[in-house]
């Protein structure tokens, strides 16, 4: 990318790119040992490469292991509101749609999460990994409407970090 103009005042500065670019390329070489290393390792260790954070490979366990949580606008999630309505949960007030929260006030919809019944992490570590990572059994406790509410979206993060539970490595 730096080209030199045939000018001796660019080959200087091109000497000089050579060499940063060959301790760039030193760097990179041992990073990627390191990072073959890890990999190796996090084979043969279960909780290898997990962190404080609940990530396993720098990808958070819940979505590794769970996949990702239905939106209130899929097919999971209308059911879910389905369900809220016939139980009272959920209103329209002057075309405006509302869900009636934990703490017992009534919210805009798109101030709701998708929350578990049966919190994911409780689920996963007592059932869901006995099956293992993103399997039928697991994909069809994410999809199924009946394990979830609508809850406030900060009550429900809340919730979450209050468990202070960590997902357990799959069971082979």
């Amino acid at each position: 990318s730096n080209q030199n103009n045939g000018g001796s005042k660019n080959s200087g500065k091109n000497n000089a790119n050579t060499e940063n670019n060959a301790k760039s390329s030193q760097t990179s070489l041992k990073e990627n040992a390191n990072a073959a290393k890890t990999a190796e390792n996090v084979d043969k260790c279960p909780n290898a490469g997990k962190n404080n954070s609940g990530k396993v490979n720098g990808v958070k366990a819940r979505e590794q292991y769970m996949g990702r949580t239905p939106s209130k606008n899929s097919k999971t999630g209308r059911l879910t509101i389905e369900r809220m309505r016939t139980e009272g949960k959920i209103r329209t007030v002057m075309g405006n749609t509302e869900f009636l929260a934990s703490d017992g006030k009534w919210y805009p919809i798109e101030e709701a999460d998708m929350a578990h019944i049966t919190d994911a992490v409780t689920w996963w570590n007592q059932t869901g990994r006995f099956y293992g990572p993103k399997s039928p059994e697991v994909r069809e406790f994410m999809l199924n409407s009946k394990n979830y509410y609508l809850e406030h979206y900060s009550i429900n993060r809340s919730q979450g970090a209050k468990l202070k539970i960590q997902y357990m490595s799959p069971e082979d």
